[in-house]
């Protein structure tokens, strides 16, 4: 009785989540629309292949149980890269006004570049330059840690707001079109930090690397755990990274396309929060 009461809520709970995904994609035509822009019979075609890829990896459980684990993994692989690409594409042209406003407060806030690039390893241990807008005076990296403490000196007034706002991550759109990283997964960490990885947590470099995940969202207000540490890089190595890594290999092992959905809708909802 308890198994089918778990199932019915389980059948449920996958059902709403497929309506919400619906409706998100039908809004989305609707804003595509308002905003003038012409929606060519390609991407009908992709953003149907899409949905039609989430039906199939929603239900696959249920019609064939036994070819469940390969054939997920390859479905999911599938879906998740057609989502990240059309996610990104469409981010970039939503969010064009709002990437040109925060280009020229980059641009003026301080002498230098609009943009900042990041060296982060990235999947299977290849190394990739990841976008920002710049947030801190030029040459930040020569003047202290790695990391970014509280209250950190070196990030500019209007450099605190982006990053208050997560707008400064909006480049990295860039670099899920290129490959490099995904939506949703661990955030990558720069080379100086995986070289303390063990040969278990090395799995993270498994996967593509995201601009949003479930160890950031555990770790949001990371600069707040920073605080008052006398060795605030030591303490990142030896206690904040395993926790982020751990975090990192269990979304590894139970990821899906609904916990990515899950993961967005979280993100989403705490950036509005603050």
């Amino acid at each position: 009785m308890k198994n089918k009461i778990t199932n019915i809520k389980s059948f449920l709970k996958e059902t709403l989540l497929l309506i919400a995904f619906v409706q998100i994609l039908i809004w989305v035509f609707v804003l595509l629309l308002y905003l003038g822009v012409s929606i060519s019979f390609v991407q009908i075609i992709g953003l149907l292949i899409i949905f039609c890829t989430f039906i199939v990896t929603l239900w696959w459980r249920r019609l064939h149980p036994k070819l469940m684990s390969m054939s997920t993994k390859i479905l999911y692989s599938i879906a998740k890269r057609a989502f990240d690409i059309s996610c990104a594409l469409i981010g970039l042209i939503i969010l064009s006004p709002i990437f040109l406003i925060c280009i020229i407060l980059a641009k003026f806030q301080s002498p230098g570049p609009a943009f900042y690039r990041a060296k982060r390893v990235g999947r299977y241990g290849s190394l990739f330059l990841m976008y920002k807008f710049r947030t801190m005076v030029v040459n930040a990296a020569s003047m202290g840690s790695s990391l970014t403490t509280y209250k950190d000196p070196r990030i500019t007034k209007i450099g605190n707001f982006l990053r208050h706002t997560k707008l400064d991550e909006l480049p990295q759109l860039l670099n899920v079109l290129k490959g490099d990283m995904s939506i949703i997964g661990p955030r990558p960490e720069a080379p100086i930090y995986v070289k303390y990885y063990t040969e278990e947590q090395q799995r993270v470099l498994s996967v593509r690397p995201g601009i949003a995940g479930p160890a950031q969202l555990e770790n949001r207000d990371e600069e707040l755990k920073l605080k008052g540490q006398s060795d605030p890089e030591q303490y990142y190595i030896t206690q904040l990274l395993p926790e982020k890594l751990n975090i990192d290999l269990n979304y590894i092992e139970n990821r899906s396309f609904l916990l990515d959905l899950k993961v967005i809708f979280k993100t989403i909802w705490a950036v509005i929060k603050r």
